[in-house]
């Protein structure tokens, strides 16, 4: 049986990450979906970064996420993270979307504000 396996808020803890999938242990046909914040707070941002990029997991744009890449040119340690990303990676982040569809559920951050479509959410 395939699974769809969300994971939420990794904050630049990639050794717990991989902690995580080798207890899920992924197949190939299950989707991992990761629900944003992958930076921030851990030591590993970069790294996760690039980890889940190499995995082609589905990743949301979460709060940190988007704190980050607005204030990368201000902010003395989001100045260091993106030196650290290669240009695909940092494409990557730009492009995280802020939901995803999928069977029978909708993947969100933080939630939906209610009454707004959901091309219309912010």
């Amino acid at each position: 049986m395939l699974r769809t396996i969300f994971i939420g808020d990794v904050h630049g803890c990639l050794e717990e990450l991989r902690e995580l999938e080798e207890r899920l242990k992924p197949s190939r046909g299950d989707r991992v979906i990761l629900l944003g914040d992958l930076v921030n707070k851990g030591p590993s941002g970069a790294a996760t970064i690039s980890y889940v990029l190499r995995k082609g997991w589905d990743c949301l744009l979460g709060n940190h996420d988007d704190h980050f890449l607005e204030n990368r040119k201000i902010v003395a340690k989001y100045k260091e993270l993106w030196k650290e990303l290669e240009q695909k990676e940092r494409e990557w982040m730009k492009a995280r979307p802020l939901f995803l569809e999928g069977p029978g559920f909708i993947a969100v951050h933080a939630g939906l504000a209610p009454g707004v479509a959901l091309g219309a959410q912010e």
